[in-house]
């Protein structure tokens, strides 16, 4: 999951179901040597609505 806008809330229903969420410029950076074959868990602390 990527979103663009740090400053939103993250969705509940999303937030129990995503594996990696990068969230702001700087860790959609993190996109480019993601593993989408292995998926790793890349989560965050961001407030949910």
């Amino acid at each position: 999951m990527i979103q663009f806008d740090e400053t939103k809330k993250l969705n509940l229903m999303l937030a129990q179901s995503y594996t990696a969420f990068f969230n702001g410029k700087d860790a959609i950076q993190a996109l480019k040597s993601y593993d989408f074959n292995e998926l790793e868990q890349h989560y965050t602390d961001k407030e949910v609505f």
